[in-house]
């Protein structure tokens, strides 16, 4: 009786370092999961006119991001990156920081991060149909989605995002 005791108690001390070892896995060893935009290149916006997108410039890229978005505040060195591109003129898309939160409140979060980018507050993360923050979106100024990027991005996404931005065909 004492020998299947031990045993039992044996086999319960590797499941519960099974599962241990799974839930560690899980949280800390394997990349975030990535939010599913419900929008997709080809796409058009329908509430283009209310994000306030200026004619001036043919491309926007949208950077939708909450307050406190733990993905959001992480990316936020990129942001600023983007940003420069910007002032610079290394590229010809406007970026503009959307948030769901009143603009006051984008405004300060973009401060906090030292990002200088023009901010909308207030938008239905609902209407511009996204699933997760941080989504980015290159729109022409019809809100035709021409590109998607989502969740943190990995070191390639980035560069491959810079690319598009700085490529002459973004200006197009």
């Amino acid at each position: 009786m004492r020998q299947k005791l031990g045993i039992a108690s044996d086999i319960a001390v590797i499941a519960v370092a099974i599962l241990m070892a799974v839930v560690v896995a899980k949280n800390y060893l394997l990349p975030p999961p990535r939010p599913s935009a419900l929008v997709k290149a080809g796409d058009t916006l329908s509430d283009v006119a209310v994000l306030g997108l200026r004619a001036a410039h043919k491309k926007h890229l949208l950077v939708v991001q909450k307050k406190g978005c733990p993905y959001c505040e992480g990316s936020a060195p990129l942001y600023k990156e983007l940003a420069q591109l910007e002032t610079s003129g290394q590229t010809a898309v406007k970026m503009v920081a959307v948030f769901e939160e009143p603009v006051d409140v984008a405004r300060s979060v973009l401060l906090s991060e030292n990002v200088q980018m023009e901010a909308i507050g207030g938008v239905s993360l609902g209407k511009l149909r996204i699933g997760g923050t941080p989504t980015l979106m290159l729109v022409d100024e019809g809100g035709r989605v021409l590109r998607v990027w989502e969740g943190l991005l990995s070191r390639k996404a980035e560069e491959e995002l810079k690319a598009v931005l700085t490529s002459g065909a973004a200006a197009r």
